[in-house]
């Protein structure tokens, strides 16, 4: 597998794991503060479940130094000017390394991202990588094949059933339209199947056993599943189990969410019962006429799907206060939305990116008149001969092999007036020449202050990369200018920004710094210690 894949493949389970392990505790300190009525709680534990199932891909999305603008075609280069050109392409969240080619078409693409853990220790053996693909397929594979043979054994069940015709007369008050209730042979419980056409199942052992009193409460329960659609959050829950089998925080919310889904279906059976005790002591009732026979089916939803928490539902019912539950339902619900967009957005914001910039960039001849000499002037600093290249009408943005722009080369060189006099002539600040990097990246790398602040006051990325270069904080870190890597952070330079090199290595400003005193004031700008692991 490419190294790369690789690489993107770790980072999206370690942002899994950080992320639903956050979401996690978050939702629990607010379940056990008992903000939410239970009906919330439901929601709340879906929501969460949906937003870890989520949260990775938000590697994926732009980050605040993606720009797109269109390239022009490449012109071939003459034979004896072939360079190498790499060519990194994101594209819907893929990242994919094109083979180098011939080209005088100067196309800044760099792939970066953040990454809390170094290169060094994230290379694995082929063979493990390859033994732990396999068994997250193999285990997402019978996750599937569970949930097919539940929607079979639903099936079954539904084409066995009868009309409950003395049910349908006691229930018709609170029945939903088009919900049946029908008796099933053999059931161990009663039990709600169908997506798009509910149907309530009841064991006829269980309708021969329980008092009508008994009977009305349990069916007002799983008419509560079918009002709250609580089969559709089902089949959502076992498809992301089918992908994230493996995570043990998507596990426990899970098992909350299933506890939770009851309880608000009891809430509800209870308030129609007019009070939690007598609905607790038909719950107890049923429960024990089942309890020896208890199966669980993948896809249907009932009161007996699970016996786990039993306690908690009995504790909850004898507290029920309606009153209280009907005043707080509203605040409670817009409360429960709100932690919900907020945990989103601190997700988002939390989440390192892998970022793509694209530069504009013009097609030059490698030969044409006058190309060289502006570099050349450009790179030793001569003002008026750069200016008369320029009157002469050489392209501002041409470059040479080997040095860049005129603008890259003297921002390299450190000459400010040049640099000053290109940039009041237009030139292109983000602009990158193959392995020539970018005007910032370079003078960083010099560690030319003066040349850096005039580049950012004219718009230069500060986080960007070119071809075969680094960030300007990474550049500016391994060079050891100490208050060039001052004046970059104050600017907004990521401290824990990377870029793959050598196909599957991570170089931050961190594991790059030079000198001790670079380092510690990285680490006090925020940089993570264990990227110091990566040098």
């Amino acid at each position: 597998m490419n190294t790369q894949w690789v690489t993107l493949l770790q980072m999206f389970v370690m942002q899994h794991l950080w992320q639903s392990t956050a979401l996690l505790l978050l939702a629990a300190v607010v379940v056990r503060m008992r903000v939410f009525g239970v009906t919330e709680r439901s929601w709340l534990w879906l929501g969460m479940l949906v937003l870890a199932a989520l949260a990775p891909l938000a590697m994926f999305a732009p980050g605040l130094a993606l720009s797109t603008m269109p390239v022009p075609a490449p012109v071939p280069a003459p034979a004896t000017a072939m360079t190498a050109a790499p060519q990194a392409l994101l594209a819907a969240g893929q990242l994919a390394t094109q083979p180098a080619v011939a080209t005088n078409v100067d196309v800044g693409i760099s792939t970066v991202a953040q990454l809390g853990l170094p290169a060094d220790t994230w290379e694995l053996p082929a063979w493990l990588i390859a033994a732990v693909l396999t068994v997250w397929l193999a285990g997402s594979l019978w996750q599937l094949a569970r949930l097919a043979q539940g929607w079979w054994v639903s099936l079954q069940l539904r084409r066995s059933a009868r009309l409950a015709p003395q049910l349908q007369r006691m229930m018709q008050q609170q029945l939903p339209a088009g919900t049946a209730i029908m008796a099933v042979e053999n059931l161990p419980g009663p039990m709600v199947v169908g997506l798009m056409k509910p149907c309530i199942l009841m064991p006829r052992q269980l309708q021969a056993d329980l008092p009508d009193a008994v009977l009305r409460d349990v069916l007002n329960h799983e008419i509560a599943h079918v009002r709250r659609r609580d089969l559709w959050s089902l089949v959502l829950q076992r498809l992301i189990m089918a992908v994230y089998w493996w995570s043990p925080a998507l596990r426990a919310i899970c098992t909350r969410l299933e506890l939770s889904r009851e309880m608000a279906c009891d809430a509800l059976a209870a308030q129609a019962a007019g009070q939690g005790k007598a609905y607790a002591r038909s719950l107890l009732t049923s429960m024990e006429s089942v309890a020896r026979h208890q199966t669980h089916h993948l896809l249907a939803s009932g009161m007996f799907s699970s016996r786990h928490g039993l306690n908690q539902r009995v504790e909850e019912l004898l507290s029920m206060d309606k009153k209280q539950l009907k005043i707080r339902q509203t605040w409670t619900r817009l409360a429960c939305v709100s932690l919900l967009g907020a945990a989103a957005t601190l997700v988002w914001a939390a989440t390192p990116r892998i970022q793509e910039t694209v530069e504009d960039a013009t097609q030059v001849v490698k030969a044409a008149p006058g190309v060289i000499e502006l570099v050349e002037a450009a790179k030793a600093g001569r003002l008026d001969e750069v200016r008369q290249w320029l009157e002469r009408g050489v392209d501002i943005d041409a470059g040479v092999d080997g040095d860049g722009t005129a603008l890259i080369a003297a921002a390299r060189a450190g000459k400010v007036k040049v640099v000053e006099e290109l940039l009041a002539r237009q030139a292109k600040v983000n602009l990158a020449w193959r392995s020539d990097g970018l005007p910032l990246t370079a003078a960083s790398a010099k560690g030319h202050l003066a040349v850096v602040e005039l580049l950012l006051r004219a718009g230069a990325d500060i986080n960007a990369a070119g071809p075969y270069d680094e960030t300007a904080l990474i550049n500016a870190s391994r060079g050891g200018h100490l208050k060039t890597v001052q004046y970059l952070v104050a600017k907004g330079a990521d401290v824990n920004l990377g870029v793959m090199a050598d196909g599957n290595r991570w170089r931050t400003p961190l594991n790059q710094a030079k000198d001790a005193g670079t380092r510690q004031f990285l680490l006090g700008a925020g940089a993570k210690p264990d990227s110091l692991a990566g040098k």
